[in-house]
């Protein structure tokens, strides 16, 4: 069996090929006239291996070959130890013309074999042949291996066109072939004969018909060949598969002889008619495909980058229909081309992958996670893949909201707030952060709960797991003493579901509340002095909550209301409220959190049925008994306040009316005296009276002012102050324009000037007499650049002002002059005397005058 073996060795070595099934495809061009010059080269590349040769594709015709075509892998051939001529033509700049003598080339005797040969013509009983120029000259056993393969090849044309001329078995007709030693046994059969053949019974009845019809044996003496054709009606049935309608058509046997090989072995080459198998294979593709379409992959066929096939439960995975996805180019579904390029580089590199993740884009252009199961094949020279896509997009999602739970789960067990344990239902502990060792006291060399002392005082383990598997939650409140020192701890526990299992963990929250409880002791003393206060608190005070509920009342309330006890408590608070206060007691609870010693008045009542005003202020409490907050109402009986107020307003306003009245006749006596004093500045014009009609004159502009006043600023705006800016310009104003339009006007006022209306008016008489008398007196009619400067300044409740000109100045004994005069004896009086405040007249340095008038209080606060 070892020689068996050898010799398939050299057979291999010969042929240069990686496996049978390739021998087979090549035998099937060559018989079938499907040859092309890139399977020819391919051919010969397999068993020429590293040796340079060229191929000329062509015809023979009286020993010359002719070919148009351009030879294939030109190289220098040594043409003068050969008897032939050799000789390229080129014609028309297009096609090559190539006329070789090949009388001496093609031999069949044995003694021609052992001549080193640079030429080889291939004879194929058909339009194609071959002319093979070699750099080298061919060993004897390549050539001898040519001229055996190119023998059986014509030889087996022949068998074919000798059973039938149409072309219909060619059509239809399938070579299959089996390699045998010696002792015929098997050494290599090619795929496609163990699909058809039961081996076993074909070389059972080979061995049967060589021992009784040897004599139809034929030697091709020439090749050392033992040639045998079987009668087809010798052939059992049962040497075929049952699964296949599948005729044999012909076998030919080809033995080579021991001249050339150490050990002799036979080529079975089998002729299959696959008519009826070719149609129930069609139909098993076309079944494969209805199973394939109506399941939840997705089965597709790729050629050369264009979808060719796909099933149209495509429309499930990423939103177009079949017939939109055929003929489209396959990168452009991929999430990247990059991606795209590295998949199909790994399949040529592996021909086969197995789930391997793919990313690609659905019709919304959304990202869609696929596995595929896929093989590439080359068909025709082309690239075709075939596989199917299952959509796992759900499964990873799923996988990355398990990675964000157990991240989350990570974070919540490295907190330093509470301690958390995480085990298994069995106790073991697979989690635990530092301050659950801490409480619990955990030794990490035991990491089981039912073995911890700590956990065993506190925790039952089997009740905490009864409890889990009925309720799905527990909650105890455990005190732990320890060193002398009591320890509270509030303990909560779950069950979650352990991922991708049946399973489930123990997750244990452990949180320290002994602080806790400790305020809560304190707040509870707190409530009880709070209760005690608000028992004996001398207004009413009630509580409730969001539902309307009286939780609490004081005796006051009770007895301010009339009512029991009894009568009122956890009732609704409607029995005692009108519906705009409910409404308005309800709806407190929207912002009752920012409520904060809010007041409003409201009314209740009686039990008589008599409405009672107060005016409640409220305020918001938690109760840790119902666990929520509760509004607090403190009220103050406001009815006689009430009343009070209103006879009070009711005073002020007929008091208003009795000033109004007041100021309305003051207006009428003002107008009244202007009228005398007219009527007697008359009297004095006729008869010529100058110094009395300068002193009627003065006080009747002096009186029509104050009655302006008056008007101005007592009815302007029905006042007890006024705003005396406005009223201030434009009398400035106006003065300037009736005596002398030169004067240039700064003034430097606030935004507003109040005062008191009883200050404002002696203010006003003063600021225009001083005003008046700097027009008039500081400017001859020549002056140049004539200025007055107003400038008012508030100092607390008071003010300053300054009225500064740059006119001819004054001087000492003017001063005294001019204070003799009615005008600044009457600015002294109403400054000094009436209101309270100082008047200086001072000379400037250079030229001018600057008078100053101070007030304290003009707004005549106490």
């Amino acid at each position: 069996m070892e020689n068996d073996y050898h010799s398939l060795d050299f057979y291999k070595s010969t042929l240069s090929l990686n496996s049978l099934s390739l021998v087979v495809t090549y035998l099937n061009y060559f018989v079938f006239d499907k040859l092309s010059p890139m399977i020819i080269n391919l051919f010969f590349q397999n068993i020429f291996i590293n040796e340079n040769y060229t191929l000329i594709c062509g015809h023979e015709k009286n020993d010359f070959f002719y070919s148009k075509n351009i030879p294939i892998n030109n190289v220098n051939i040594k043409i003068n130890d050969l008897d032939n001529s050799f000789e390229i033509i080129k014609q028309n700049n297009e096609d090559y013309f190539v006329e070789i003598n090949i009388k001496n080339l093609y031999c069949h005797d044995s003694s021609d074999i052992n001549k080193n040969k640079y030429w080889y013509f291939a004879y194929l009983n058909c339009a194609n042949q071959m002319l093979i120029g070699f750099e080298k000259p061919i060993s004897n056993e390549k050539y001898l291996f040519l001229n055996k393969y190119l023998y059986i090849v014509n030889h087996i044309k022949n068998t074919i066109y000798n059973k039938d001329n149409s072309s219909k078995s060619l059509n239809t007709c399938q070579l299959s072939i089996l390699i045998t030693n010696k002792d015929n046994q098997l050494l290599l059969s090619d795929p496609f004969s163990l699909q058809f053949f039961d081996i076993s019974q074909y070389l059972s009845f080979y061995n049967k018909f060589l021992s009784f019809e040897r004599n139809d044996l034929h030697i091709e003496k020439k090749l050392n060949i033992c040639i045998k054709e079987i009668h087809i009606s010798n052939i059992p049935d049962h040497i075929l598969q049952k699964n296949y309608s599948t005729v044999i058509s012909f076998i030919n046997t080809y033995t080579f002889s021991t001249n050339d090989i150490t050990e002799p072995f036979t080529y079975h080459i089998i002729g299959l008619d696959l008519q009826n198998a070719i149609k129930k294979y069609s139909d098993n593709i076309n079944n494969y495909k209805n199973i394939i379409e109506n399941i939840q992959s997705v089965y597709y066929e790729i050629l050369d980058n264009v979808i060719i096939e796909i099933s149209p439960s495509v429309y499930d995975f990423l939103g177009y229909k079949r017939e939109e996805l055929k003929g489209k180019p396959a990168v452009e579904f991929f999430y990247s081309a990059k991606e795209r390029e590295d998949y199909i580089n790994k399949l040529r590199d592996k021909k086969q992958l197995k789930n391997q993740l793919l990313k690609l884009i659905n019709k919304d252009n959304q990202l869609v996670y696929c596995l595929t199961n896929s093989k590439m094949v080359i068909e025709n020279g082309k690239e075709k893949i075939i596989g199917s896509l299952t959509d796992i997009t759900e499964m990873i999602k799923s996988n990355k909201e398990l990675e964000k739970k157990n991240i989350e789960l990570e974070n919540l067990i490295n907190n330093d707030l509470i301690g958390v344990i995480y085990a298994t239902t069995d106790g073991e502990v697979k989690l635990c952060n530092e301050l659950a060792k801490q409480y619990i006291l955990i030794d990490e060399n035991n990491c089981l709960l039912t073995q911890c002392n700590t956990f065993k005082q506190i925790i039952n383990f089997d009740e905490l797991l009864s409890t889990l598997n009925n309720t799905g939650k527990f909650s105890k409140i455990a005190t732990i003493t320890r060193d002398n020192q009591r320890y509270d701890f509030d303990i909560q526990a779950s069950l979650i579901n352990y991922p991708n299992s049946d399973d489930k963990r123990l997750l244990i929250f452990i949180t320290d509340i002994t602080e806790k409880l400790q305020i809560n002791n304190e707040l509870e003393q707190i409530n009880l002095n709070f209760n005690e206060v608000i028992e004996n608190i001398e207004e009413p005070l009630f509580i409730y909550d969001q539902t309307g509920t009286l939780l609490y009342a004081n005796p006051k309330f009770y007895k301010y209301l009339n009512y029991q006890e009894s009568e009122l408590l956890n009732n609704n608070i409607s029995k005692f409220t009108p519906k705009d206060t409910y409404d308005l007691l309800i709806n407190i609870f929207k912002n009752i959190k920012k409520l904060k010693n809010k007041k409003t008045e409201l009314s209740l009542i009686s039990k008589s049925g008599k409405p009672q005003l107060y005016e409640a202020v409220f305020s918001c409490r938690y109760s840790y008994r119902s666990t929520s907050n509760v509004a607090v109402v403190l009220l103050h009986n406001i009815e006689e306040r009430k009343m009070y107020e209103e006879n009070l307003l009711k005073n002020i306003n007929e008091k208003d009316k009795l000033i109004k009245e007041i100021h309305h006749r003051t207006k009428n006596n003002l107008q009244l005296i202007l009228s005398l004093i007219k009527l007697n500045l008359q009297k004095n014009i006729n008869i010529n009276n100058l110094n009395a009609i300068t002193a009627l004159r003065d006080i009747y502009e002096k009186v029509s002012l104050l009655s302006y006043l008056q008007n101005e600023l007592y009815f302007a705006k029905n006042s007890n102050v006024a705003d005396i800016k406005a009223v201030i310009v434009k009398e400035t104003n106006r003065l300037i324009k009736d005596f002398n339009k030169k004067i240039q006007l700064y003034l430097d006022l606030p935004d507003e000037i109040i005062m008191h209306v009883d200050v404002a008016i002696p203010f006003m008489l003063s600021y225009i007499e001083l005003i008046y008398n700097s027009i008039i007196h500081a400017f001859p009619i020549d002056w140049e650049n004539p200025t007055i400067t107003v400038k008012i300044e508030k100092v607390n409740n008071g003010i300053n002002l300054e009225i500064i000109d740059n006119g001819i100045g004054i001087s000492a004994l003017d001063i005294q002059n001019f204070a003799k005069t009615l005008g600044l004896s009457l600015v002294n009086t109403l400054i000094t005397y009436q209101l309270g405040g100082t008047f200086d007249i001072t000379p400037l340095s250079s030229t001018g005058t600057q008078a100053s008038i101070s007030l304290k209080n003009i707004l005549l606060k106490k």
